[in-house]
Order: C-alpha cells, then sequence, then structure tokens
C-alpha cells in the first residue's frame, strides 16, 4: 500500500513536470533567500543552460536590465505581485516580454515563483495594427485637404496664365508669373501624389515574368543613369512567372531607383537582383551612394518623411504599401562606406 502510494506520488509529480516542461512559458522559482530553486526548459532557453540550481537571483538575471531589481522588490515587499510588461534590447533588437511575480506561501515565505511569456511577436502585431490605422486616419485627411485646395488652386492657375498671355504686362511681371504657375504646377503633383496615396489603385494579380519587370524599370531609367555617369544593371535569377501585379511592382522598383539616383549626383553604381528564398521571389536594389543615416533608417517608409529639397515624402511609403498588398516584407539595409540595399520579398502564391 505504501509503494504504491509513493508511485502514485511519483507519477503525480513526473505529470505536472512534464506540463511545467511543455509550457511556452519560462517559469522559474527562487527560495526567500533569493536562491534558484527550480526552471523549466523555456526558462533555459530564455536565460542560457549555463544557469543551475541554488544559483542567485542576481546571477541569473545578470545583463537582463532592471529584472534583479523587480525579483528584489517582489521578494521584500508583498505588495508587488502580479503581471507587467518587461522590454530589453537583445542581438540589436527590442525583445518584448510579460513577466509574472508570484509569491509561494503567505508573502512570500516560502519564496518567489517568476514567470516569462515572450509578447516580441504580439507587439509588432500591436504597432503594425497602429501604423495602419494613423495611415488610413493620414489617406482620408489628406484626401479631404487635396480636394478642398486643388478648386482654388485650379482657379488661381487659370488667373495667372491669362495675365501671363495679356501682351500689355511688364517682361519681368511675366517673369513672376511664369514662376508663379511653375510653383502652382509643383503644389498640383503634390495634390495628385496626395490622393493617389489616400485611393491607390486596385492590385491586379496575374501571372507574369518577375524579370521582365525589372528589365523595364532598367529601361525607364537607362537615359537617366546615363546622364549621371551612374552604371545600372542586373543579375537576374532563375524565377518562373508567378501571381503579382506587374504594374504596382514596376512603380516600386521605379520608386526605389529614382531615389538611388537622386543619391548620386556625380555618378555610381545601381544592381538589381532577382533570387529565389524557398516561397519567396528576391528582388534587391543595390546602391554606392552616401547611405542613409541611421537615425532615419527607422523613419523612411513614414509617408511625407523627406530629406530633399523637393519631392512629396510619399515614394517610400507608396513602395511599402505596394509590397504589403502583396502579403510581402520590403526593409532597408544602409552603410556609408557600403551604400543602400533594399530587399523586397514577394510571396510565390498570392
Amino acid at each position: 500500500e505504501l509503494r504504491r502510494s509513493r508511485l502514485e506520488i511519483l507519477d503525480e509529480r513526473n505529470f505536472k513536470e512534464s506540463i511545467l516542461e511543455s509550457i511556452s512559458s519560462a517559469i522559474v522559482t527562487f527560495s526567500p533567500d533569493g536562491l534558484l530553486t527550480s526552471i523549466n526548459a523555456t526558462g533555459r532557453q530564455f536565460l542560457g543552460n549555463d544557469v543551475s540550481i541554488d544559483m542567485h537571483y542576481r546571477q541569473v538575471f545578470n545583463g537582463w536590465a532592471d529584472m534583479s531589481a523587480l525579483v528584489t522588490r517582489s521578494l521584500n515587499n508583498s505588495g508587488h505581485y502580479g503581471r507587467e510588461p518587461f522590454s530589453i534590447e537583445r542581438n540589436g533588437s527590442m525583445t518584448h516580454f510579460e513577466v509574472g511575480f508570484f509569491p509561494i506561501g503567505r508573502d512570500a515565505e516560502k519564496g518567489l515563483t517568476v514567470t516569462m511569456r515572450n509578447e516580441t511577436e504580439k507587439e509588432k502585431l500591436r504597432e503594425e495594427m497602429m501604423r495602419l490605422d494613423r495611415l488610413a486616419s493620414l489617406g482620408k485627411l489628406s484626401a479631404g485637404i487635396a480636394h478642398e485646395v486643388r478648386n482654388p488652386l485650379t482657379g488661381i492657375s487659370l488667373l495667372l496664365d491669362d495675365l501671363h498671355d495679356r501682351a500689355a504686362t511688364a517682361s519681368d511681371d511675366q517673369v513672376m508669373i511664369k514662376k508663379a504657375v511653375a510653383e502652382i504646377e509643383r503644389v498640383e503633383r503634390l495634390i495628385n501624389a496626395l490622393l493617389n496615396y489616400s485611393s491607390p489603385a486596385r492590385v491586379e494579380f496575374r501571372q507574369y515574368d518577375l524579370n521582365l519587370v525589372v528589365n523595364d524599370t532598367v529601361l525607364l531609367m537607362r537615359r537617366q543613369c546615363e546622364r549621371q555617369k551612374v552604371l545600372i544593371s542586373t543579375n537576374a535569377g532563375n524565377l518562373s512567372p508567378f501571381r503579382f501585379d506587374p504594374e504596382k511592382i514596376k512603380q516600386a522598383l521605379l520608386n526605389i531607383t529614382r531615389n538611388a539616383l537622386e543619391a548620386m549626383p556625380d555618378g555610381g553604381e545601381i544592381i538589381i537582383t532577382t533570387a529565389i528564398d524557398a516561397d519567396h521571389a528576391i528582388i534587391t536594389i543595390f546602391d554606392s551612394g552616401p547611405g542613409i543615416r541611421e537615425a532615419d533608417l527607422p523613419l523612411i517608409f513614414e509617408p511625407f518623411f523627406t530629406r530633399k529639397g523637393a519631392g512629396t515624402g510619399l515614394g517610400l511609403s507608396i513602395t511599402q504599401r505596394i509590397v504589403e498588398e502583396h502579403h510581402g516584407r520590403i526593409y532597408a539595409e544602409s552603410d556609408s562606406t557600403c551604400g543602400t540595399v533594399f530587399t523586397l520579398k514577394l510571396p510565390l502564391t498570392s
């Protein structure tokens, strides 16, 4: 009878341990004096395999920013229990956790349980939803402003044209009127860009060869590249036709290539490469220009962000939206010594 009871207790313990080992959250326990008493598989995955039983929590969480301070607070103060967000920079990017602190026994008299759940993907999704909401609101606002401004602007433009055509107008006045008309035309281009941004054309998926789109892009840009002494070339991978919108992807490539040209007024090189990576088509656009400032890299896809004296600041934002309409990804890497590379990943199945 005693042996059977021991076996039942052992089975129950093994059952509980197997549950703890299979949980996707880290579960770590500490004694009242802060020594590690247990850790599950996910805990070792987060904290490293060199963590051992009886190690002090300050060693366990070495390099984990304020985590040790949070454990100290929970061990010393019974009022600070529960869950809270926690973020730490790892390998150059932020990792987000939900951490929990729960007493073992009354007022942690038997120790403390610490839980850690990786919330990075959820945080990225939340940020993406906020970005999309912001862009949608911006699109509606832009469309409203564009429509309201366009009508009076057209009237002003017609009046200036009429004044310019009158023979009695002095030549100096005609020059000033001509400049005013040119500025109005620039505003009209901005309004058109705003309207295109707020009311984009529908994506038309069809079976097409991506390399043909790249060749068309190079053909359209070649003359301008020659004028600026920029060598533009392609490195075409062995891609079969797949479903995407050729015109939209061409627009995305032209936006990136034009930006590259503007960054190299004294010559340089542009290379457009295509390749296959598992179930994605990859397009990279390299330019040998001066690169994008590190502080600007997170902002380049934001609407209206630009460091140029002219332009709308919508080109890369539209490019990102085109790629996202294809359920793809776009990102940029830049270095002042090596130039800039834009990478577009498009799924082969739409």
